[in-house]
């Protein structure tokens, strides 16, 4: 037996003897055998009836936890991992092992290197679902924070958009530049304002007519572009319904942004006065 408890049944101790009062000192060499009794040295462990482990009874309650024939007491080694823990020599514990702890086979209770160590402790975030993932990485370091996007940036006309991940819808994280329809078709560049209004088909233009701002702001597009056949946006995606922009709405509410939503989409810069944003969710919406 390797645990403590109560029993109702003698114990066995060496050499086939009893211990009848369950004191854990064999009756052979008990004064007393029963269980109430207290000994001459005020040892009270033979009120109890612990079950001992059975290779030796030690005195007064004290175990042989590596069942080697010597009480604890009186033990120099009592790990059995030792290679000589039965040693009747009584040193202290042989434990072969790594006992450099900047390697992954460390073992704190080596007390001899045995040539173990191998692969070098290397710190980071272990879990390939983080955007901290370290691949080198061997131990979790709890850097990682921040699950990994499921979303997938898409590409168009030359170019890739970055994605995010709100809830579980994916956005784009900057405006559409494309000059193309998803099958290729370009869409014609209108900057007459008077011609713009006066549509019926799809077009496109930039932000006060300047190409420099379409890194920055992306381009404009009518109602006929965003609803064409063709797609306007990457194959995959499309542009956004009220349901869904309800269904964000209702995400940034139901997640701390309540009464704040606007704030939490907008961007930390670009916006005049004090209307930035946090852009907690690197959605990044600008002005315009």
């Amino acid at each position: 037996m390797t645990t403590l408890g109560f029993s109702t049944h003698p114990l066995r101790c060496d050499c086939g003897e009893s211990d009848a009062d369950g004191g854990g000192t064999g009756d052979n060499q008990d004064h007393s055998t029963d269980k109430s009794a207290t000994d001459a040295n005020g040892c009270t462990s033979n009120t109890l009836m612990l079950i001992m482990r059975y290779s030796l009874c030690c005195d007064c309650g004290v175990s042989d936890t590596d069942t080697d024939g010597l009480c604890d007491n009186e033990d120099n080694c009592i790990n059995r991992r030792a290679t000589n823990f039965a040693d009747p020599a009584n040193v202290i514990c042989i434990v072969p092992g790594c006992m450099d702890a900047d390697y992954l086979q460390y073992d704190p209770e080596a007390t001899v290197d045995d040539g173990s160590c191998s692969t070098l402790v290397v710190e980071g975030c272990t879990d390939p679902a983080n955007t901290e993932y370290d691949a080198s990485a061997n131990t979790d370091d709890g850097s990682c924070s921040t699950v990994a996007s499921t979303c997938v940036s898409p590409s168009m006309d030359g170019y890739s958009y970055g994605a995010v991940e709100i809830g579980d819808q994916c956005w784009f994280s900057e405006n559409l530049r494309t000059t193309v329809y998803a099958d290729g078709t370009a869409i014609p560049e209108v900057t007459d304002g008077t011609a713009w209004s006066g549509l019926s088909t799809g077009a496109r233009c930039d932000y006060g007519n300047d190409a420099s701002n379409v890194a920055t702001y992306g381009r404009l597009y009518n109602w006929y572009s965003a609803t064409v056949a063709a797609g306007l946006c990457p194959t995959g995606w499309h542009v956004p319904t009220d349901d869904e922009w309800t269904a964000l709405v209702t995400y940034l509410g139901a997640n701390g942004h309540s009464g704040a939503e606007g704030t939490a989409l907008k961007s930390t810069s670009g916006w005049s006065g004090s209307g930035n944003g946090t852009d907690d969710f690197g959605f990044s919406a600008l002005p315009g």
